[in-house]
């Protein structure tokens, strides 16, 4: 179970990266150059397991973050482009195809994050569910140990 979801993690980041080259003709997509760093990483703790959780951890992170910004572009953007101007109407009645298969393919590359993110919790669930792990890499502190003196 584990080997294909880790498989379909890997080929989740690649999906990233072929939506992201299209939806860049139309926006500043991050999320191709960011697809390709995650697939890197990814690919490179498969091989190095002894190093899997670590990565594991900064993917995590990394995405959510990721999520959080593309869900915020995807609502502004949204509400811009179904809004109509008061100049230059024919124009960006024109260019409303694009914004549409921009906004679908960018709803498609979010759905993606999603599950991709979903995998790597389901994988590394002892992991989220200690969060200051997921931060400092450390599961917690031993204060008794502190001697004063």
């Amino acid at each position: 179970m584990e080997e294909k979801l880790s498989s379909g993690i890997e080929y989740g980041f690649l999906g990233m990266a072929v939506i992201s080259s299209f939806t860049c003709l139309v926006r500043t997509d991050f999320n191709f150059a960011f697809s390709l760093l995650c697939y890197y990483l990814w690919h490179n703790a498969n091989v190095k397991q002894d190093d899997k959780e670590n990565i594991g951890k900064k993917l995590i992170l990394l995405n959510v973050a990721l999520a959080i910004l593309d869900l915020i572009w995807l609502i502004t953007m949204g509400s811009v482009w179904s809004s109509t101007p008061e100049k230059n109407q024919d124009l960006w009645d024109e260019l409303s195809g694009i914004h549409s298969f921009a906004l679908f393919l960018s709803w498609i590359n979010w759905l993606i994050r999603a599950a991709i993110i979903g995998g790597l919790v389901y994988m590394f669930k002892e992991v989220v569910s200690n969060p200051k792990s997921l931060i400092s890499g450390e599961a917690g502190y031993d204060m008794g140990s502190i001697n004063p003196n």
